[in-house]
């Protein structure tokens, strides 16, 4: 069972909360700790023997653009809401579906 604090599912109803439990629960495999280590595909980098990563300094954003940036930057996060809730009612649905099996209605 994966352990989720319950503080950070306080924004969804009981129903909602138990339809994201189940999931996370039936594709725990997914949604596993610890995370990390992918073995769906390999991936690597070729570097010479005398390679020395470059340090840089952190990008400096001008006063006049930080507003800006954070418009954006909020903007991102809202359409990001939007798709996790539009995502959770979708494994809503699904599980409603997949649990009481109903049947689907055609024209014939």
């Amino acid at each position: 069972m994966i352990k989720i604090d319950s503080s950070k599912l306080s924004d969804l109803d009981d129903s909602q909360q138990t339809a994201l439990l189940y999931v996370l629960d039936e594709f725990r495999h997914v949604f596993s700790d610890p995370r990390g280590h992918c073995t769906v595909i390999e991936h690597e980098i070729n570097v010479t023997i005398d390679f020395k990563p470059r340090m840089i300094k952190a990008y400096c954003v001008p006063e006049t653009l930080i507003i800006e940036i954070e418009k954006q930057v909020d903007e991102l996060l809202r359409l990001f809401h939007q798709k996790v809730q539009w995502l959770l009612e979708l494994c809503e649905f699904s599980i409603l579906t997949i649990l009481f099996a109903w049947p689907v209605i055609t024209d014939n």
